[in-house]
């Protein structure tokens, strides 16, 4: 067995705080060594990632969506006043490929003055999401009950925001 370089020791002692929990899984790659490190060792593997797991959802209006991610990026290009885009995020089935076709669309848009509404909005957004997803969803309330009065850190590997 190689020793371990000083990066490696350093992280071998590195200890996450216990009310803490990371969720979001990583594929290991040696440039995200420190988030690696958490990631391997303080993932909760019964824990979906809040936004993208194959959970429809309802408002209260009865329109429904296929995730929560459908519902943020509909109602991105919503505020942003942009109709056909709105309609072709949610024509989409996978929340992956609805958030990987949202990034491309969202380009023309963040020059829009509307945008700075966006940003102002989206927290908000998320957050009814997120409600309307465990309200919704008996087993994934009891997931998340089960994580206890931890902090929840969504670890993911190119999202700084959330």
């Amino acid at each position: 067995m190689r020793p371990l370089s000083k990066p490696q020791r350093a992280l071998s002692t590195f200890v996450l705080p216990t009310n803490i929990l990371l969720f979001y899984e990583r594929p290991l790659e040696k440039e995200h060594c420190i988030n690696m490190f958490l990631s391997v060792h303080y993932f909760s593997p019964f824990f979906e990632r809040l936004t993208d797991s194959n959970s429809p959802i309802k408002t209260r209006n009865e329109q429904q969506y296929n995730s929560c991610t459908h519902y943020y990026h509909a109602k991105k290009f919503e505020i942003l006043g942009a109709e056909d885009e709105c309609k072709e995020i949610l024509s989409i089935s996978s929340p992956d490929e609805a958030y990987d076709r949202a990034k491309v669309l969202e380009k023309k848009f963040l020059t829009s003055p509307r945008w700075h509404e966006w940003e102002e909005s989206k927290v908000d957004v998320m957050r009814t999401a997120i409600r309307l997803k465990f309200d919704q969803n008996p087993t994934l309330m009891q997931k998340l009950l089960m994580t206890g009065d931890k902090t929840l850190i969504e670890d993911h590997p190119t999202d700084a925001f959330w």
